[in-house]
């Protein structure tokens, strides 16, 4: 979790990016094959630093897929930004 559990529109916690390049770096130390998943203000800002962090899945909401601005729109967004 990126952001304190219970309720949609939160920030994004401060250190969850820092601890996500932590757990990628430990991931690929012990050559484990895991993929890691935020869930938390995944919003079109955070994305490319989630990814860039580490996350390979990632749990889109209110904060990007279901944002308001059209569900065919948003898809296509998010495939732009995941490459």
């Amino acid at each position: 979790m990126t952001v304190n559990p219970g309720y949609a529109g939160q920030k994004l916690i401060p250190t969850a990016l820092a601890k996500i390049r932590e757990l990628a770096d430990l991931v690929a130390e012990e050559g484990l094959e895991v993929e890691i998943e935020v869930d938390g203000n995944v919003s079109w800002e955070n994305i490319p630093r989630m990814i860039g962090a580490g996350a390979q899945v990632l749990v889109a909401g209110s904060s990007s897929l279901f944002d308001g601005a059209g569900l065919h729109e948003n898809f296509r967004r998010l495939r732009a930004l995941i490459g």
